[in-house]
């Protein structure tokens, strides 16, 4: 990863900033522009997350001393060609498409981005060769995903291009919105971190159990509609939606739609609509001194019955009731 960096820093005119095991680094010039963030997470995991634009069509690879990883990507934004160096085998990931590269010669990656095309790309390495101070938990888990990642013969590599998948996106969104500092921030983002592997994984087992439709039935261009309607609703969902009006003003037809958010959060539109419309209303009690029935009417529901069988359904417990457990009780020996 730091190679990576120190690239961008001496040829790119790239400044550079570390704190607290974060690189941030930004640049602009005749070749382009844009920001990479890296993270080195306690025992064999990396983070590194490009968002760029080249004048021309440009190339990076990662040094021999960074070829001992495996490597999983993820692109929000753009596309990009992925490959080993010296390899025959390479594949381009579009948006919302997971990647995951290995080498069992330990070959660098090749990163190609078209030109004049904003793109984001997230890149996790996880080192084949685990330092002895994280040799226990580390070396298991890099030893795991190295056997599962080989190649189908021997010296082959191993590569994979998933399906679509916008639920990794908004958690890369979270890992970016961070505000906390310190030890709450270090705590916060390996967890992300781990959740956002994680869900690549998960994403790789998906397509293996359904290789005959790995792609369903979205459009690149349908799959952004829909993840375009769920911001939306996220950001004001107290607001009276309808199906017929959502696939009227984005033309998707009611069977897309759900399939899109099926995909995106495993829920209708609907229960997605209620579930966030409860946990808006958990943190109007929690954070406000609204009564029950003003947080109902904030939220977009009108009987004051059905929110509390949907919360309690949610939080084990009634409004009432959590409301009444908001105040702090601190107790010294």
């Amino acid at each position: 990863m730091s190679s990576i960096f120190s690239f961008f820093e001496e040829n790119m005119n790239g400044t550079l900033n570390t704190e607290a095991g974060e690189y941030n680094l930004t640049f602009n010039n005749e070749i382009g522009k844009g920001k990479l963030k890296g993270i080195k997470l306690n025992g064999p995991i990396s983070f590194i997350e490009f968002d760029v634009t080249f004048n021309q069509d440009f190339e990076i690879s990662t040094e021999p001393k960074d070829a001992q990883s495996l490597f999983l990507g993820y692109c929000s934004q753009g596309s990009l060609r992925f490959g080993f160096e010296g390899a025959k085998t390479s594949g381009v990931v579009e948006t919302y498409q997971t990647a995951i590269l290995n080498s069992e010669e330990d070959k660098s990656l090749m990163l190609k981005f078209n030109k004049q095309t904003e793109t984001k790309i997230s890149l996790i390495m996880v080192d084949k060769v685990v330092p002895p101070m994280y040799s226990d938990q580390g070396e298991s888990l890099s030893n795991k995903l190295v056997q599962l990642f080989k190649g189908s013969e021997e010296g082959k590599d191993f590569l994979y291009i998933g399906s679509y998948n916008i639920r990794i996106a908004e958690q890369i969104e979270r890992l970016n919105n961070i505000e906390a500092e310190g030890v709450v921030r270090k705590v916060m983002t390996e967890g992300i971190l781990h959740v956002i592997l994680a869900m690549e994984l998960q994403q790789h087992a998906s397509d293996e159990h359904q290789r005959e439709h790995p792609m369903g039935s979205l459009t690149t261009r349908e799959m952004k509609l829909v993840k375009k309607i769920s911001d939306s609703i996220k950001k004001s969902p107290e607001y009276p939606y309808s199906i017929s009006s959502l696939c009227q003003e984005n033309a998707l037809s009611p069977a897309k739609l759900q399939e899109g958010f099926k995909l995106l959060h495993g829920t209708t539109v609907g229960d997605y609509i209620k579930n966030l419309r409860v946990e808006k209303a958990e943190e109007l009690i929690r954070t406000t001194d609204l009564n029950i029935s003003e947080v109902v009417y904030s939220v977009g529901l009108s009987s004051r019955s059905y929110f509390s069988k949907i919360f309690k359904k949610r939080y084990k417990c009634s409004p009432k009731n959590y409301q009444s457990h908001q105040v702090p009780v601190f107790a010294t020996a």
